[in-house]
């Protein structure tokens, strides 16, 4: 059994993108999304928190796999 090296993805196991990365290079690119997403949320729902916004997210249908896989992951850490 291979040990997971500091560099892998938490989500799917692959290697991070870059060293500084936390995520493989999709999973990347979908956490940068969802924090640039975040401002327009807030904006558009007013009161809107960050949790909230990233399990509102995690259930849509219309988001992406990546970024729902990136979300489900954050609400797992918040636990």
């Amino acid at each position: 059994m291979s040990k997971k090296s500091s560099t892998d993805c938490p989500i799917c196991g692959f290697e991070a993108a870059t060293s500084e990365d936390m995520y493989c290079a999709p999973h990347e690119k979908a956490s940068a999304n969802i924090r640039s997403a975040f401002s327009v949320w807030k904006l558009a729902y007013g009161n809107l928190t960050y949790p909230r916004f990233i399990e509102k997210l995690s259930k849509l249908p219309q988001a992406g796999t990546r970024t729902r896989e990136v979300a489900k992951f954050l609400l797992r850490q918040e636990r």
